[in-house]
C-alpha cells in the first residue's frame, strides 16, 4: 500500500516540476530553448585523426554544426562514388 501512495506522490511531484509548455523543445527530462541549441551547436570538438604514413596524429578543431556538414558531405561524396557508373574497357573476347 505504501509503494502506491510513494509512486503518486513521486508522480504528482514529477508534475509539478515539468516545464511549461511553449517555453522549448522538450528533449526528455531536458528542456531545451532555441537560445541553448545556438549555443550547443557554437561548443568546438576537438578529435585527433590518424594520417596516412605516419604514426602521429593530427588534432582538428571544429564547432558541433562543422563537424555535422562535414559528416553529412562525406557521406554524400561515399554515395556518389558509389553510384557512379562504370565503364567497361576490356576488348577482345
Amino acid at each position: 500500500m505504501s509503494l502506491r501512495v510513494g509512486s503518486i506522490i513521486a508522480f504528482g511531484v514529477i508534475a509539478m516540476a515539468s516545464p511549461v509548455a511553449g517555453q522549448g523543445k522538450e528533449s526528455g527530462d531536458i528542456t531545451v530553448t532555441a537560445r541553448d541549441q545556438e549555443a550547443e551547436e557554437q561548443v568546438v570538438v576537438c578529435k585527433y585523426q590518424a594520417n596516412t604514413g605516419t604514426r602521429f596524429k593530427t588534432k582538428n578543431c571544429r564547432t558541433k554544426l562543422q563537424w555535422e556538414q562535414l559528416r553529412i558531405q562525406q557521406q554524400r561524396d561515399a554515395k556518389e562514388m558509389f553510384d557512379r557508373p562504370t565503364v567497361e574497357t576490356r576488348r577482345g573476347g
